[in-house]
């Protein structure tokens, strides 16, 4: 689970590996834990993959600079790490 560029404006790539397949879930959440947006929830095979996040909530609005979190959500696993936003 990564995310490049980190910090970013306005767009990262969030890449992220499926070791079992199954449904994944990818949310972003800001710093209270709050949930900003949810990426993707959907079954997933073995393999690479990633997502655009464009800075974006869950009303298409723009988010705020700040720190906000990802995590994913698999079958077996929850993962959660931290990116920046700048404008």
């Amino acid at each position: 689970l990564g995310v490049h560029p980190n910090p970013f404006n306005p767009r990262t790539k969030i890449e992220f590996s499926v070791a079992e397949a199954g449904v994944i879930r990818l949310t972003i959440h800001d710093l209270a834990g709050r949930l900003v947006a949810d990426l993707c929830e959907e079954p997933y095979e073995r393999g690479r993959y990633y997502v655009i996040w464009g800075g974006l909530d869950a009303q298409q609005r723009p988010v705020a600079s700040g720190i906000y979190y990802y995590q994913m959500t698999g079958p077996a696993f929850s993962e959660k790490k931290k990116m920046a936003l700048l404008k």
